[in-house]
């Protein structure tokens, strides 16, 4: 994984357009202040590229989302291997048991 660099520009700013309707910006700006922040995705140098950081978050939670599903399919595998085997096993004590039965009545 590569190293993220944050550029210099703040991620929160104050939205203009939420202030200039009220002809009051700076009683606007001191009363509401937080109502009126505004995000905005910042960008980062990843792996010598500037990308921004929405996008990694994407690429973060797609990588999660094949991981996972791989790991459901192994799992799902590794599930009918194991049915198999074990399946395999009752057989073979099925048909040892069956055969000393038959054993036993051929011996008597």
């Amino acid at each position: 994984m590569g190293k993220l660099d944050v550029k210099a520009k703040s991620p929160i700013q104050v939205n203009n357009h939420c202030i200039s309707c009220s002809g009051n910006a700076s009683y606007i700006k001191k009363a509401f202040k937080l109502a009126c922040l505004t995000y905005s995705s910042s960008k980062v140098r990843y792996q010598n590229q500037d990308r921004r950081r929405d996008d990694l978050y994407r690429e973060r939670q797609e990588i999660f989302r094949e991981t996972t599903k791989l790991k459901v399919e192994e799992l799902t595998e590794a599930f009918h291997r194991e049915t198999e085997r074990l399946n395999m096993l009752l057989e073979h004590e099925r048909l040892k048991s069956k055969t000393e039965v038959h054993m036993s009545e051929t011996l008597r």
